[in-house]
């Protein structure tokens, strides 16, 4: 009987679905913890996690996947978007080095390490690496006082958040999106990013499974609106193959040291493929349903593979297995 732990940082339809999914394998016991919610560390010869009454020890695992806390989630221990005082700053801090404390020396055990994880999940560190290795790019720039120099970009600009879709308030909320270039954003003196505006004519989601990497094409139109801040919504997309996306994709592994990750793209009128963005493990919920069980799939022969278990076709719910959902 295998023994796996999944770590999430941060809540989403998709990370939860995915738990749901292996909890019904039989010959694999499945635990979940969630770094945003009360828990407790111990920190001895033998490291464990109590949440809820449970206590996981973390060497008894034969794999760990770990989904990095986002800086939402973060804002959300401590009930703010933005730190608005000192201790709020420092409380968000402190369970950064709870993180670092919890993964150290854990490498062996874990799908992406815990150092390879936060540094895809920081976009300054992905673009510098993937422009130092001459991966193709916008011309990106991270500021909050645009001026008029950045107008040279294009006649349109990309403006995204430097972590994730931040809600400021109950109004406002800051995600990817596309803007004329005499815009302006400035929200409490945030740092952003401003790519220059690419004419593509479709978009690719790689999804990289430890070697495996299944390219996913979506129409795009003129305007770049994301599907997955919309409850309930699908997008409508197909698996294609592509040897460029392809072998992009394993150069990112192989530069990030990831076992599996997803990564966006663009192709422009003219063929030309654009590297956009990075995230350590990704997620697909709100693709297409033929789609969607195709990744599932994959992702579910993955961790398989990665255990050493046969892959069952009578694997589903009333199957012996134990999942403890803390």
């Amino acid at each position: 009987m295998a023994n796996m732990l999944v770590m999430i940082g941060s809540a989403g339809a998709g990370t939860y679905a995915r738990y749901r999914q292996l909890s019904k394998l039989t010959g694999l016991n499945v635990d979940l913890i969630w770094l945003d919610r009360q828990l407790s560390v111990k920190l001895s010869d033998t490291r464990t996690i109590s949440q809820r009454g449970t206590v996981c020890e973390l060497s008894s695992y034969d794999l760990i996947i770990y989904w990095p806390a986002s800086y939402q989630a973060l804002r959300h221990r401590i009930g703010s978007w933005f730190p608005t005082t000192a201790t709020e700053e420092y409380l968000s801090r402190s369970w950064r080095v709870v993180e670092d404390a919890i993964f150290s020396g854990l490498d062996h055990l874990m799908l992406n390490s815990y150092r390879a994880a936060c540094d895809a999940a920081n976009k300054g560190i992905v673009y510098l690496s993937a422009l130092a290795n001459d991966i193709s790019m916008p011309t990106t720039i991270i500021t909050n006082r645009p001026g008029r120099s950045l107008t040279a970009l294009s006649t349109k600009q990309v403006i995204k958040t430097v972590t994730d879709t931040v809600d400021v308030n109950d109004d406002l909320q800051l995600y990817t999106s596309q803007y004329p270039t005499d815009y302006k954003c400035q929200i409490l003196d945030a740092p952003y990013i401003i790519q220059q505006y690419i004419k593509a004519i479709c978009e690719y989601r790689a999804f990289y499974f430890d070697g495996r990497t299944i390219a996913v094409r979506v129409p795009r139109g003129d305007d770049l609106v994301d599907v997955r801040l919309t409850p309930g919504s699908t997008l409508k997309c197909e698996i294609v193959d592509n040897t460029t996306i392809s072998r992009m994709a394993s150069r990112l592994a192989t530069l990030f040291h990831l076992g599996m990750f997803s990564a966006d793209f663009l192709e422009d009128v003219a063929g030309k493929i654009y590297f956009i963005d990075l995230n350590p493990h990704g997620t697909w919920h709100w693709l297409q349903r033929s789609v969607r069980d195709r990744l599932d799939h994959a992702y579910i022969e993955m961790v398989l593979k990665k255990l050493g278990l046969p892959r069952r076709k009578n694997d589903g719910p009333g199957k012996s297995h134990r999942s403890r959902h803390i």
